[in-house]
Protein backbone atom coordinates (compact mmCIF):
# COMPACT_ATOMS: atom_id res chain seq x y z
CA UNK A 1 0.00 0.00 0.00
CA UNK A 2 2.91 2.33 0.76
CA UNK A 3 4.03 2.00 -2.86
CA UNK A 4 0.80 3.52 -4.13
CA UNK A 5 0.92 6.30 -1.52
CA UNK A 6 4.53 7.26 -2.32
CA UNK A 7 3.96 7.02 -6.10
CA UNK A 8 0.95 9.36 -5.84
CA UNK A 9 3.01 11.84 -3.80
CA UNK A 10 5.81 11.79 -6.39
CA UNK A 11 3.35 12.40 -9.23
CA UNK A 12 1.69 15.27 -7.38
CA UNK A 13 5.03 16.92 -6.65
CA UNK A 14 6.06 17.00 -10.34
CA UNK A 15 3.67 19.03 -12.54
CA UNK A 16 5.41 17.66 -15.65
CA UNK A 17 3.67 14.34 -14.98
CA UNK A 18 0.33 15.99 -15.76
CA UNK A 19 1.64 16.90 -19.21
CA UNK A 20 2.28 13.20 -19.79
CA UNK A 21 -1.23 12.36 -18.58
CA UNK A 22 -2.74 14.94 -20.94
CA UNK A 23 -0.71 13.51 -23.83
CA UNK A 24 -2.05 10.01 -23.16
CA UNK A 25 -5.57 11.43 -22.75
CA UNK A 26 -5.49 13.22 -26.13
CA UNK A 27 -3.86 10.42 -28.11
CA UNK A 28 -6.19 7.70 -26.80
CA UNK A 29 -9.27 9.88 -27.33
CA UNK A 30 -8.22 10.88 -30.86
CA UNK A 31 -7.56 7.27 -31.87
CA UNK A 32 -10.98 6.12 -30.63
CA UNK A 33 -12.80 8.98 -32.42
CA UNK A 34 -10.99 8.57 -35.74
CA UNK A 35 -11.33 4.79 -35.89
CA UNK A 36 -14.99 4.99 -34.84
CA UNK A 37 -15.76 7.49 -37.63
CA UNK A 38 -13.80 5.56 -40.28
CA UNK A 39 -15.48 2.31 -39.19
CA UNK A 40 -18.83 4.06 -39.54
CA UNK A 41 -17.91 5.22 -43.03
CA UNK A 42 -16.88 1.68 -43.99
CA UNK A 43 -20.07 0.19 -42.52
CA UNK A 44 -22.39 2.64 -44.27
CA UNK A 45 -20.46 2.44 -47.53
CA UNK A 46 -20.88 -1.32 -47.48
CA UNK A 47 -24.58 -0.89 -46.71
CA UNK A 48 -25.11 1.51 -49.63
CA UNK A 49 -23.21 -0.67 -52.10
CA UNK A 50 -24.87 -3.82 -50.82
CA UNK A 51 -28.30 -2.24 -51.16
CA UNK A 52 -27.81 -1.61 -54.89
CA UNK A 53 -26.47 -5.12 -55.44
CA UNK A 54 -27.50 -8.67 -54.72
CA UNK A 55 -25.51 -11.20 -52.71
CA UNK A 56 -24.07 -12.79 -55.84
CA UNK A 57 -23.73 -11.51 -59.42
CA UNK A 58 -23.69 -13.94 -62.37
CA UNK A 59 -22.48 -12.51 -65.69
CA UNK A 60 -22.95 -14.82 -68.74
CA UNK A 61 -19.93 -14.59 -71.02
CA UNK A 62 -19.72 -14.44 -74.80
CA UNK A 63 -18.47 -17.49 -76.62
CA UNK A 64 -16.16 -17.53 -79.64
CA UNK A 65 -17.42 -19.71 -82.51
CA UNK A 66 -16.21 -20.39 -86.02
CA UNK A 67 -18.48 -18.90 -88.70
CA UNK A 68 -19.09 -20.39 -92.14
CA UNK A 69 -16.49 -18.16 -93.77
CA UNK A 70 -13.85 -19.30 -91.28
CA UNK A 71 -14.00 -16.12 -89.20
CA UNK A 72 -14.25 -16.27 -85.42
CA UNK A 73 -17.35 -14.45 -84.13
CA UNK A 74 -18.74 -13.74 -80.68
CA UNK A 75 -22.08 -15.24 -79.75
CA UNK A 76 -24.04 -14.56 -76.60
CA UNK A 77 -25.79 -17.37 -74.70
CA UNK A 78 -29.46 -17.59 -75.66
CA UNK A 79 -30.97 -20.25 -73.43
CA UNK A 80 -31.49 -18.04 -70.40
CA UNK A 81 -34.25 -20.24 -69.01
CA UNK A 82 -31.63 -22.94 -68.67
CA UNK A 83 -29.34 -20.58 -66.78
CA UNK A 84 -32.19 -19.53 -64.45
CA UNK A 85 -33.02 -23.18 -63.77
CA UNK A 86 -29.41 -24.06 -62.96
CA UNK A 87 -29.07 -21.13 -60.55
CA UNK A 88 -32.43 -21.79 -58.90
CA UNK A 89 -31.53 -25.44 -58.25
CA UNK A 90 -28.39 -24.61 -56.27
CA UNK A 91 -28.83 -25.20 -52.54
CA UNK A 92 -29.07 -21.93 -50.61
CA UNK A 93 -30.33 -19.74 -53.47
CA UNK A 94 -33.39 -17.72 -52.42
CA UNK A 95 -34.25 -15.74 -55.57
CA UNK A 96 -32.72 -14.21 -58.69
CA UNK A 97 -33.38 -11.27 -61.01
CA UNK A 98 -32.22 -10.75 -64.63
CA UNK A 99 -30.82 -7.38 -65.69
CA UNK A 100 -30.05 -5.73 -69.03
CA UNK A 101 -27.62 -2.80 -69.11
CA UNK A 102 -27.15 -0.25 -71.89
CA UNK A 103 -24.87 2.80 -71.96
CA UNK A 104 -26.86 5.88 -73.02
CA UNK A 105 -26.94 9.66 -73.28
CA UNK A 106 -29.75 11.52 -71.53
CA UNK A 107 -31.40 14.85 -72.34
CA UNK A 108 -34.68 16.60 -71.68
CA UNK A 109 -37.28 16.57 -74.42
CA UNK A 110 -39.00 19.94 -73.92
CA UNK A 111 -36.44 22.16 -75.55
CA UNK A 112 -34.59 22.82 -72.28
CA UNK A 113 -30.94 23.63 -72.99
CA UNK A 114 -29.18 20.99 -70.92
CA UNK A 115 -25.79 21.98 -72.37
CA UNK A 116 -25.97 25.46 -70.91
CA UNK A 117 -22.92 26.01 -68.75
CA UNK A 118 -21.86 22.35 -68.97
CA UNK A 119 -18.64 21.23 -70.62
CA UNK A 120 -18.30 17.68 -69.26
CA UNK A 121 -19.88 15.02 -71.49
CA UNK A 122 -20.00 12.63 -68.53
CA UNK A 123 -22.77 14.84 -67.16
CA UNK A 124 -25.07 13.33 -69.81
CA UNK A 125 -23.85 9.74 -69.73
CA UNK A 126 -25.95 7.21 -67.84
CA UNK A 127 -26.47 3.49 -67.67
CA UNK A 128 -29.97 2.40 -68.66
CA UNK A 129 -30.80 -0.55 -66.42
CA UNK A 130 -33.62 -2.85 -67.47
CA UNK A 131 -35.08 -4.84 -64.55
CA UNK A 132 -37.91 -7.17 -63.67
CA UNK A 133 -39.53 -5.00 -60.98
CA UNK A 134 -41.01 -7.88 -58.98
CA UNK A 135 -37.85 -9.99 -58.92
CA UNK A 136 -35.58 -6.99 -58.41
CA UNK A 137 -37.36 -6.12 -55.17
CA UNK A 138 -36.53 -9.62 -53.90
CA UNK A 139 -32.77 -9.23 -54.32
CA UNK A 140 -32.06 -5.50 -53.76
CA UNK A 141 -33.40 -2.64 -51.64
CA UNK A 142 -35.25 -1.04 -54.54
CA UNK A 143 -38.45 -0.40 -52.56
CA UNK A 144 -36.55 1.35 -49.77
CA UNK A 145 -34.77 3.63 -52.25
CA UNK A 146 -38.07 4.64 -53.84
CA UNK A 147 -39.36 5.98 -50.54
CA UNK A 148 -36.16 7.53 -49.13
CA UNK A 149 -36.35 10.84 -51.01
CA UNK A 150 -35.65 14.37 -49.84
CA UNK A 151 -38.14 15.75 -52.40
CA UNK A 152 -41.35 13.82 -51.75
CA UNK A 153 -42.96 15.24 -54.90
CA UNK A 154 -40.72 12.89 -56.90
CA UNK A 155 -41.93 9.78 -55.06
CA UNK A 156 -43.56 7.07 -57.18
CA UNK A 157 -47.27 6.35 -56.92
CA UNK A 158 -46.81 2.75 -55.80
CA UNK A 159 -43.54 1.14 -54.69
CA UNK A 160 -44.88 -2.27 -55.76
CA UNK A 161 -45.39 -0.92 -59.29
CA UNK A 162 -42.91 1.96 -59.45
CA UNK A 163 -43.02 2.41 -63.21
CA UNK A 164 -46.75 3.23 -63.18
CA UNK A 165 -47.59 6.87 -63.94
CA UNK A 166 -51.21 8.13 -63.98
CA UNK A 167 -52.20 9.89 -67.19
CA UNK A 168 -53.16 13.09 -65.37
CA UNK A 169 -49.53 13.50 -64.23
CA UNK A 170 -48.09 13.57 -67.74
CA UNK A 171 -46.73 16.89 -68.96
CA UNK A 172 -49.15 18.76 -71.23
CA UNK A 173 -46.83 18.88 -74.24
CA UNK A 174 -46.63 15.06 -74.50
CA UNK A 175 -49.96 14.21 -72.87
CA UNK A 176 -51.22 12.06 -75.76
CA UNK A 177 -47.90 10.29 -76.33
CA UNK A 178 -47.63 6.60 -75.54
CA UNK A 179 -44.10 6.68 -74.14
CA UNK A 180 -42.85 4.09 -71.64
CA UNK A 181 -41.85 5.19 -68.14
CA UNK A 182 -38.53 5.40 -66.36
CA UNK A 183 -37.05 6.00 -62.89
CA UNK A 184 -34.21 8.47 -62.39
CA UNK A 185 -31.92 9.18 -59.44
CA UNK A 186 -33.00 12.13 -57.33
CA UNK A 187 -29.69 13.92 -57.86
CA UNK A 188 -30.01 13.57 -61.62
CA UNK A 189 -33.57 14.92 -61.46
CA UNK A 190 -32.23 17.93 -59.62
CA UNK A 191 -29.52 18.48 -62.25
CA UNK A 192 -32.06 18.57 -65.08
CA UNK A 193 -34.90 20.20 -63.09
CA UNK A 194 -37.08 17.15 -63.77
CA UNK A 195 -40.49 16.54 -62.21
CA UNK A 196 -42.82 13.56 -62.40
CA UNK A 197 -44.46 13.39 -65.82
CA UNK A 198 -41.63 15.19 -67.64
CA UNK A 199 -40.19 13.54 -70.72
CA UNK A 200 -36.54 12.65 -71.23
CA UNK A 201 -34.79 11.15 -74.24
CA UNK A 202 -32.26 8.34 -74.10
CA UNK A 203 -29.92 7.58 -76.99
CA UNK A 204 -27.91 4.36 -77.17
CA UNK A 205 -26.18 1.91 -79.47
CA UNK A 206 -26.48 -1.85 -79.32
CA UNK A 207 -23.32 -3.95 -79.65
CA UNK A 208 -23.68 -4.60 -83.37
CA UNK A 209 -24.22 -0.90 -84.11
CA UNK A 210 -21.33 0.09 -81.89
CA UNK A 211 -19.07 -2.31 -83.78
CA UNK A 212 -20.11 -0.72 -87.09
CA UNK A 213 -19.28 2.71 -85.64
CA UNK A 214 -15.79 1.52 -84.79
CA UNK A 215 -15.38 0.29 -88.35
CA UNK A 216 -16.37 3.70 -89.73
CA UNK A 217 -19.71 2.58 -91.17
CA UNK A 218 -22.80 4.75 -91.15
CA UNK A 219 -24.93 4.08 -88.09
CA UNK A 220 -28.33 4.98 -86.74
CA UNK A 221 -28.52 5.14 -82.95
CA UNK A 222 -31.53 3.96 -80.97
CA UNK A 223 -33.52 6.85 -79.52
CA UNK A 224 -36.45 6.59 -77.16
CA UNK A 225 -38.56 9.05 -75.15
CA UNK A 226 -39.65 8.19 -71.60
CA UNK A 227 -42.02 9.67 -69.05
CA UNK A 228 -40.40 10.18 -65.63
CA UNK A 229 -42.44 8.03 -63.25
CA UNK A 230 -40.48 9.08 -60.18
CA UNK A 231 -37.08 9.08 -58.53
CA UNK A 232 -34.98 6.88 -56.26
CA UNK A 233 -32.22 7.62 -53.75
CA UNK A 234 -29.86 4.89 -52.62
CA UNK A 235 -27.18 7.15 -51.14
CA UNK A 236 -24.60 5.57 -53.45
CA UNK A 237 -23.39 8.53 -55.50
CA UNK A 238 -22.28 6.62 -58.60
CA UNK A 239 -25.50 4.62 -58.80
CA UNK A 240 -27.83 7.57 -58.17
CA UNK A 241 -26.17 9.91 -60.65
CA UNK A 242 -25.25 7.35 -63.29
CA UNK A 243 -28.24 4.99 -63.51
CA UNK A 244 -31.77 5.18 -64.89
CA UNK A 245 -34.18 2.29 -64.38
CA UNK A 246 -36.71 0.95 -66.89
CA UNK A 247 -38.71 -2.21 -67.41
CA UNK A 248 -36.66 -5.20 -68.63
CA UNK A 249 -38.80 -6.06 -71.68
CA UNK A 250 -38.97 -2.41 -72.68
CA UNK A 251 -35.16 -2.10 -72.62
CA UNK A 252 -34.90 -5.16 -74.85
CA UNK A 253 -37.48 -3.87 -77.34
CA UNK A 254 -35.72 -0.53 -77.43
CA UNK A 255 -32.64 -2.03 -79.12
CA UNK A 256 -34.39 -5.05 -80.69
CA UNK A 257 -32.64 -7.50 -78.37
CA UNK A 258 -35.47 -9.76 -77.26
CA UNK A 259 -33.07 -12.07 -75.41
CA UNK A 260 -30.78 -9.35 -74.10
CA UNK A 261 -29.19 -10.14 -70.71
CA UNK A 262 -26.23 -8.51 -69.02
CA UNK A 263 -26.22 -10.14 -65.60
CA UNK A 264 -28.27 -12.05 -63.06
CA UNK A 265 -28.54 -10.87 -59.47
CA UNK A 266 -28.86 -13.72 -56.98
CA UNK A 267 -30.08 -13.54 -53.39
CA UNK A 268 -29.13 -16.37 -51.02
CA UNK A 269 -29.96 -17.66 -47.56
CA UNK A 270 -27.36 -17.05 -44.82
CA UNK A 271 -24.94 -15.05 -46.98
CA UNK A 272 -22.67 -14.21 -44.05
CA UNK A 273 -21.62 -17.81 -43.42
CA UNK A 274 -22.31 -19.44 -46.80
CA UNK A 275 -22.01 -16.67 -49.40
CA UNK A 276 -18.67 -17.72 -50.89
CA UNK A 277 -19.64 -21.38 -50.76
CA UNK A 278 -22.92 -20.80 -52.66
CA UNK A 279 -21.13 -18.64 -55.25
CA UNK A 280 -18.66 -21.47 -55.86
CA UNK A 281 -21.55 -23.97 -56.13
CA UNK A 282 -23.30 -21.77 -58.73
CA UNK A 283 -20.10 -21.47 -60.78
CA UNK A 284 -19.57 -25.23 -60.65
CA UNK A 285 -23.18 -25.98 -61.61
CA UNK A 286 -23.02 -23.63 -64.61
CA UNK A 287 -19.70 -25.08 -65.70
CA UNK A 288 -21.06 -28.64 -65.59
CA UNK A 289 -23.88 -27.57 -67.93
CA UNK A 290 -21.44 -25.93 -70.32
CA UNK A 291 -22.44 -22.35 -69.47
CA UNK A 292 -19.58 -19.87 -69.45
CA UNK A 293 -20.21 -17.24 -66.78
CA UNK A 294 -18.45 -15.12 -64.20
CA UNK A 295 -19.75 -15.59 -60.63
CA UNK A 296 -18.77 -13.13 -57.90
CA UNK A 297 -20.05 -12.09 -54.49
CA UNK A 298 -20.91 -8.40 -54.08
CA UNK A 299 -17.89 -7.91 -51.83
CA UNK A 300 -15.53 -9.45 -54.38
CA UNK A 301 -16.99 -7.28 -57.13
CA UNK A 302 -16.41 -4.10 -55.09
CA UNK A 303 -13.24 -5.15 -53.29
CA UNK A 304 -11.15 -2.31 -54.75
CA UNK A 305 -13.56 0.42 -53.59
CA UNK A 306 -14.19 -1.15 -50.19
CA UNK A 307 -10.50 -1.90 -49.81
CA UNK A 308 -9.67 1.77 -50.37
CA UNK A 309 -11.95 2.87 -47.51
CA UNK A 310 -10.60 0.16 -45.21
CA UNK A 311 -7.03 1.06 -46.16
CA UNK A 312 -7.67 4.71 -45.20
CA UNK A 313 -8.91 3.55 -41.80
CA UNK A 314 -5.79 1.43 -41.33
CA UNK A 315 -3.42 4.23 -42.33
CA UNK A 316 -5.06 6.77 -40.02
CA UNK A 317 -5.05 4.27 -37.15
CA UNK A 318 -1.38 3.48 -37.80
CA UNK A 319 -0.43 7.18 -37.76
CA UNK A 320 -2.36 7.83 -34.54
CA UNK A 321 -0.66 4.85 -32.91
CA UNK A 322 2.60 6.76 -33.28
CA UNK A 323 1.06 9.60 -31.27
CA UNK A 324 0.26 7.09 -28.52
CA UNK A 325 3.85 5.82 -28.61
CA UNK A 326 5.14 9.39 -28.31
CA UNK A 327 2.73 10.13 -25.46
CA UNK A 328 3.70 6.98 -23.56
CA UNK A 329 7.40 7.65 -24.17
CA UNK A 330 6.89 10.72 -21.99
CA UNK A 331 6.26 8.23 -19.18
CA UNK A 332 9.90 7.17 -19.56
CA UNK A 333 11.14 10.78 -19.44
CA UNK A 334 8.93 11.70 -16.49
CA UNK A 335 9.82 8.58 -14.48
CA UNK A 336 13.53 9.03 -15.24
CA UNK A 337 13.42 12.59 -13.87
CA UNK A 338 11.63 11.31 -10.77
CA UNK A 339 14.34 8.73 -10.16
CA UNK A 340 17.05 11.38 -10.53
CA UNK A 341 15.30 13.85 -8.23
CA UNK A 342 14.44 11.21 -5.62
CA UNK A 343 17.82 9.51 -5.42
CA UNK A 344 18.29 10.45 -1.77
CA UNK A 345 14.73 9.36 -0.97
CA UNK A 346 15.54 5.97 -2.47
CA UNK A 347 18.47 5.61 -0.07
CA UNK A 348 16.29 6.54 2.90
CA UNK A 349 13.59 4.06 1.89
CA UNK A 350 16.18 1.28 1.54
CA UNK A 351 17.67 2.10 4.95
CA UNK A 352 14.14 1.84 6.40
CA UNK A 353 13.80 -1.68 5.01
CA UNK A 354 12.43 -1.19 1.47
CA UNK A 355 13.54 -3.97 -0.87
CA UNK A 356 14.75 -3.61 -4.46
CA UNK A 357 11.40 -4.96 -5.67
CA UNK A 358 9.65 -2.39 -3.50
CA UNK A 359 11.62 0.47 -5.09
CA UNK A 360 10.90 -1.02 -8.52
CA UNK A 361 7.20 -1.17 -7.68
CA UNK A 362 7.05 2.48 -6.54
CA UNK A 363 8.29 3.92 -9.83
CA UNK A 364 6.41 1.42 -11.97
CA UNK A 365 3.28 2.44 -10.06
CA UNK A 366 3.98 6.04 -11.14
CA UNK A 367 3.84 4.92 -14.78
CA UNK A 368 0.71 2.85 -14.20
CA UNK A 369 -1.03 5.77 -12.49
CA UNK A 370 -0.23 8.07 -15.43
CA UNK A 371 -1.67 5.42 -17.77
CA UNK A 372 -4.72 4.83 -15.62
CA UNK A 373 -5.69 8.50 -15.36
CA UNK A 374 -4.86 9.48 -18.95
CA UNK A 375 -6.28 6.45 -20.76
CA UNK A 376 -9.42 6.20 -18.61
CA UNK A 377 -10.45 9.80 -19.18
CA UNK A 378 -9.23 9.62 -22.79
CA UNK A 379 -11.38 6.59 -23.60
CA UNK A 380 -14.43 8.13 -21.92
CA UNK A 381 -13.94 11.43 -23.77
CA UNK A 382 -13.31 9.62 -27.06
CA UNK A 383 -16.45 7.53 -26.65
CA UNK A 384 -18.63 10.53 -25.77
CA UNK A 385 -17.18 12.63 -28.61
CA UNK A 386 -17.69 9.88 -31.19
CA UNK A 387 -21.19 9.14 -29.92
CA UNK A 388 -22.19 12.82 -30.13
CA UNK A 389 -20.07 13.88 -33.09
CA UNK A 390 -23.05 15.10 -35.12
CA UNK A 391 -24.07 17.39 -32.27
CA UNK A 392 -20.51 18.71 -32.11
CA UNK A 393 -20.55 19.25 -35.88
CA UNK A 394 -23.85 21.18 -35.65
CA UNK A 395 -22.46 23.33 -32.82
CA UNK A 396 -19.32 24.22 -34.78
CA UNK A 397 -21.36 25.11 -37.85
CA UNK A 398 -23.74 27.28 -35.85
CA UNK A 399 -21.18 29.10 -33.68
CA UNK A 400 -18.13 29.32 -35.95
CA UNK A 401 -19.67 28.78 -39.39
CA UNK A 402 -17.25 25.93 -40.06
CA UNK A 403 -18.57 23.12 -42.27
CA UNK A 404 -16.80 19.90 -41.30
CA UNK A 405 -19.15 17.43 -42.98
CA UNK A 406 -20.91 17.98 -46.33
CA UNK A 407 -23.81 15.69 -47.16
CA UNK A 408 -23.64 16.50 -50.88
CA UNK A 409 -20.14 15.02 -51.08
CA UNK A 410 -20.50 11.90 -48.94
CA UNK A 411 -24.25 11.29 -49.55
CA UNK A 412 -24.60 10.43 -45.84
CA UNK A 413 -27.29 12.31 -43.91
CA UNK A 414 -24.96 12.57 -40.91
CA UNK A 415 -21.45 11.61 -39.87
CA UNK A 416 -21.53 7.82 -39.43
CA UNK A 417 -19.82 6.26 -36.41
CA UNK A 418 -19.33 2.71 -35.19
CA UNK A 419 -17.90 2.45 -31.69
CA UNK A 420 -16.27 -0.90 -31.07
CA UNK A 421 -15.84 -1.91 -27.42
CA UNK A 422 -13.20 -4.51 -28.37
CA UNK A 423 -11.11 -1.84 -30.10
CA UNK A 424 -11.34 0.46 -27.07
CA UNK A 425 -10.23 -2.44 -24.89
CA UNK A 426 -7.33 -3.22 -27.24
CA UNK A 427 -6.30 0.47 -27.20
CA UNK A 428 -6.29 0.52 -23.39
CA UNK A 429 -4.32 -2.71 -23.22
CA UNK A 430 -1.74 -1.53 -25.77
CA UNK A 431 -1.30 1.79 -23.97
CA UNK A 432 -0.93 -0.04 -20.64
CA UNK A 433 1.82 -2.31 -21.99
CA UNK A 434 3.70 0.68 -23.45
CA UNK A 435 3.47 2.61 -20.17
CA UNK A 436 4.58 -0.50 -18.28
CA UNK A 437 7.60 -0.91 -20.56
CA UNK A 438 8.65 2.75 -20.50
CA UNK A 439 8.31 2.99 -16.70
CA UNK A 440 10.14 -0.30 -16.10
CA UNK A 441 13.50 0.94 -17.41
CA UNK A 442 13.99 3.89 -15.01
CA UNK A 443 12.32 1.91 -12.20
CA UNK A 444 14.83 -0.89 -12.68
CA UNK A 445 17.67 1.64 -12.54
CA UNK A 446 16.30 2.96 -9.26
CA UNK A 447 16.01 -0.53 -7.75
CA UNK A 448 19.67 -1.31 -8.57
CA UNK A 449 21.13 1.83 -6.95
CA UNK A 450 23.70 1.45 -4.19
CA UNK A 451 21.97 2.64 -0.97
CA UNK A 452 25.21 4.13 0.42
CA UNK A 453 25.76 6.21 -2.70
CA UNK A 454 22.14 7.35 -2.76
CA UNK A 455 22.37 8.63 0.86
CA UNK A 456 25.42 10.69 -0.10
CA UNK A 457 23.56 12.19 -3.08
CA UNK A 458 23.01 15.95 -3.00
Amino acid sequence: MYKLFIAARYLKSRPISFVTIVGIFLSVGALIVVISVMSGFLRDTKAFIRGTMADIVVVPRYEMKLAGDGEMVQTAPRDFDKIYRIIGDVDGVKSYSPRFRLPALIRRSDGFDTYRGVTDLNHFMVEALGIDVVKESEVTNLKAYLGDLEDKSLQVENVDDPLYLPEDQRCEEFYLSDYPTILIGEGRCRNFSLRKGDVITLVTLDEATAEKALQGSEIKPFEQNFFVAGAFRSGHYKFDRGTVVLELDQSRRWVSAENGLSEIYVSVHDYKSRGNEIAADIAMALQKEGVIASVETWEKRNEVYLGAVENERTILGFILCFFIIIATFNVFATTSMMVTDRTKDIGILVSMGATSSGILGIFMTCGILMWLIGSTFGSIAGYLFADNINGVNAFLEKVFGVTIFREDIYTFKEIPTEINAYFIGATLLGTFLLCLFFSFIPALRASLMDPVETLRHE
